[in-house]
């Protein structure tokens, strides 16, 4: 109880964030019964684990500092490589949030802003 269950990517422009996404995560795209609705393809998706999907984000939400809405959670992603992964996004028009650092016990780890300004983390475990 209390797991991730499903992860939204609320996005400006949704077809920068999948390119974004493809090529900086590996992830392909289905469609669900709402159009607007791109669920996440890819390793560790779905079949018992987290789903996810990116999504037109909502002008009608309550506004961030920055004005864009919605307002909410990082989400981590394991990654095979942190430094291929980190290389990859700001590759392909993401910013550096945090350099890769090293977490004790744990792995290796680095937090990027995508294409979209969504702040999001990725993790190579020990």
């Amino acid at each position: 109880m209390g797991g991730v269950l499903h992860f939204e990517i609320h996005c400006d422009d949704v077809e920068r964030a999948k390119e974004f996404y493809a090529k900086v995560l590996g992830w392909n795209y289905g469609t669900w019964r709402d159009p607007k609705y791109h669920l996440v393809e890819g390793d560790g998706i779905g079949a018992g684990r987290p789903t996810g999907a990116l999504r037109k984000r909502d002008p009608d939400a309550p506004a961030t500092a920055a004005g864009h809405a919605p307002n909410s959670a990082v989400v981590v992603f394991a990654v095979d490589d942190i430094d291929n992964a980190h290389r990859a996004a700001l590759a392909n028009g993401g910013r550096e949030k945090t350099p890769i650092t090293k977490v004790p016990d744990l792995g290796r780890t680095s937090y990027c802003f995508d294409t979209e300004d969504n702040v999001f983390g990725m993790i190579t475990l020990d």
